[in-house]
């Protein structure tokens, strides 16, 4: 009785290991392949230098045609004074989107950005008498990047954190050659590139719209400062007024839009390129005075904003791998769209 009893525990124990393994062993295997792992269909975020809003589209992995934006951010709560609102920035950590506002000078901070909706007032602004001519925004860290414009020329810096209207700046940065500053990205070793959009050159500044400057160690910069740069990776005749700039960090990769003789100008071994250098892949096709410049690292998709009659958005597949070839998608909204100078991509949600 007793062996038998015995042969029935382990039987049933038996039974019991091969269930478990069938359900956590194969389930796994599975996880660990990623092939049934969902990814997030990305958020990207649009505005206009003609209206007083942001149009929030979702599905921005696959988003295509003439299409109404999911949601619309306007109304006089939001203090998006038009109709210059020059840039944005999503923080995709905390869902909270930056927007540079140039007719009242001021970067408006909207938490939980991806639901955002309708006539709703900013969390907080940050308003300075430093701020002349608001463009581009990124933020790393404890520190928000602002490139500023006429007349001051320089590169802003403030705590993210920040709330009022008078805020003083952690930094003010600027070098011989920073004219019309337009677009800025700082990377983890705390390198920032700045791409320059004037039209206008003189003798002394023969290539300031020609260039992407990179300053190092700007995390410990403080004060009214003059800086040098770094490192000029300057192409002369290849692209001219860059307006946009990113640097894919996985890939080692810095993508450009560049404005006249249009197209997206990209460059490997970014951290290190220097000098006259010959972008490493080019693509006009499909683009026409391109601005601003997103791009989702999770899915490989770069997108370019056009200022222009065009009113679209192109995104491109397969970022790093980019030849001169069409756009995969392009997205062109029902409504808000003219002269799309502003764009953001939140890849994770």
């Amino acid at each position: 009785m007793k062996t038998n009893k015995l042969g029935i525990i382990l039987v049933s124990l038996l039974l019991f290991a091969c269930f478990l393994f069938l359900v956590y062993g194969c389930g796994s295997s599975s996880s660990s392949g990623g092939s049934n792992v969902p990814q997030p269909p990305g958020i990207l975020y649009a505005a206009s230098n003609f209206y007083d809003c942001i149009m929030v589209f979702d599905n921005a992995n696959t988003i295509e045609g003439t299409v109404m934006p999911d949601r619309i951010i306007s109304g006089p709560a939001t203090s998006i004074d038009g109709p210059r609102v020059n840039g944005l920035f999503i923080d995709t950590v905390n869902d909270r989107l930056y927007v540079s506002c140039g007719n009242t000078n001021t970067i408006l901070v909207f938490e939980n950005a991806s639901t955002l909706e309708g006539n709703k007032a900013p969390s907080r602004s940050i308003g300075s008498a430093a701020i002349t001519s608001p463009y581009g925004i990124f933020v790393r860290g404890d520190r928000l990047y602002l490139t500023n414009g006429n007349p001051e020329h320089n590169i802003l810096v403030f705590d993210p954190g920040a709330n009022g209207s008078n805020v003083a700046p952690l930094a003010r940065l600027t070098c011989e050659a920073m004219y019309y500053p337009y677009d800025v990205y700082v990377d983890a070793s705390d390198a920032m590139y700045v791409a320059f959009a004037s039209t206008v050159e003189s003798i002394a500044l023969p290539t300031m719209s020609r260039q992407i400057n990179v300053f190092n160690n700007v995390t410990s910069l403080a004060g009214t400062i003059e800086i040098s740069a770094d490192r000029i990776i300057y192409s002369n005749g290849l692209y001219y007024y860059p307006a946009g700039v990113w640097v894919d960090e996985a890939s080692n990769k810095m993508f450009v839009t560049v404005r006249e003789g249009p197209k997206i100008a990209v460059f490997n071994n970014a951290n290190t390129k220097n000098g006259i250098c010959v972008p490493d892949a080019t693509c006009s096709s499909g683009i026409s005075v391109p601005m601003s410049v997103a791009y989702n690292g999770i899915r490989d998709i770069i997108y370019t904003a056009h200022d222009n009659s065009q009113h679209i958005i192109n995104a491109w597949d397969n970022a790093g791998a980019i030849t001169d070839r069409s756009p995969d998608r392009t997205v062109s909204p029902e409504v808000f769209a003219k002269n799309i100078i502003s764009i953001a991509v939140d890849p994770t949600r």
